[in-house]
């Protein structure tokens, strides 16, 4: 996914990882490794906050903070997998 405002490049890998790559400089800028040992299932950007939203297949939620290069949120919200996450400006709602 490239994030174009950000001039970063975010990739999932089998490795349980989310990359984020400075385009310019092409190199790694921040990761973040899954710690329930699973890949993340989706991804979505929050380009007013700066933050991308994950999730995985254990029901998790994740927010990495783009600016602090670092996790600010992790949540259980459901005891099923998450298959799918969308950022929507108008609500805070997360659903199933």
């Amino acid at each position: 996914m490239f994030l174009a405002e950000e001039g970063l490049v975010l990739t999932l890998a089998y490795d349980n990882k989310m990359r984020l790559y400075d385009e310019r400089a092409a190199q790694l800028s921040a990761q973040l490794e899954n710690p329930h040992a699973c890949g993340f299932s989706d991804v979505a950007y929050d380009k007013v906050h700066r933050q991308v939203l994950l999730v995985d297949q254990y029901g998790f939620l994740f927010v990495f903070d783009i600016a602090r290069e670092k996790l600010v949120l992790e949540e259980h919200l459901m005891d099923k997998a998450f298959v799918a996450v969308c950022y929507n400006t108008a609500t805070d709602e997360v659903r199933d």
